[in-house]
């Protein structure tokens, strides 16, 4: 009869950070969810959604983008609801998943701007019960980000293995490579600057 070897936590954690990279970190993580308090939770989870969004939607985009302009400050994916609406968009994440992450985001938000936000508010609960069936509410905000954060996972691994590179520049269209050519009525300026 073969003993089992104990493994400590942290072991686990390095196990899942070199089977899946993209999950660096989270392992370690979800080992210490229950003993965080509602908001510590809810906040930790959803920032490591809205994390896994952007790095999902870097690794779609085409090398050479400029990311910083497009994530941070007043760009354009700043916020968790473009990276969430951008992200469905693109076929990335399901309708059903898209509609998780509203929720969590909606949660995400009652959690850091009311005090007495706790899951068993009416509000909160009620909005929490649109994240499944059965548990308390804590554990289907808790069992939906943690879903969502590995499905979110997979798919990062596979675009990050085949991430885009900048269209060649021989394959954009010019009048040259086009097999009809310029229209018979188009106008040709020339290069030099002069009619």
């Amino acid at each position: 009869m073969s003993k089992e070897i104990p493994i400590k936590q942290s072991e686990h954690a390095d196990l899942a950070d070199a089977v899946h990279p993209h999950l660096k970190g989270f392992i370690g993580v979800i080992e210490t969810l229950d003993k965080e308090s509602p908001r510590g939770m809810v906040l930790t989870l959803t920032g490591f959604l809205e994390a896994s969004l952007k790095k999902l939607l870097i690794a779609f985009l085409r090398e050479g983008s400029s990311e910083y302009d497009l994530f941070e400050g007043n760009g354009p994916l700043s916020t968790f609801s473009a990276r969430i609406r951008l992200s469905q968009a693109l076929g990335l994440i399901s309708d059903k998943e898209a509609s998780s992450l509203h929720i969590i985001r909606n949660l995400r938000n009652d959690f850091a701007h009311e005090p007495g936000a706790a899951f068993d508010v009416p509000s909160i609960r009620d909005r929490a019960s649109n994240l499944g069936d059965g548990a308390s509410p804590r554990m289907r905000f808790q069992f939906a980000a943690v879903t969502l954060i590995i499905g979110i996972g997979r798919r990062l691994e596979h675009f990050t293995k085949s991430r885009r590179g900048a269209m060649d520049a021989r394959l954009e269209p010019t009048w040259e490579t086009m097999p009809e050519g310029p229209p018979a009525d188009a106008k040709v300026i020339s290069r030099g600057g002069h009619d």
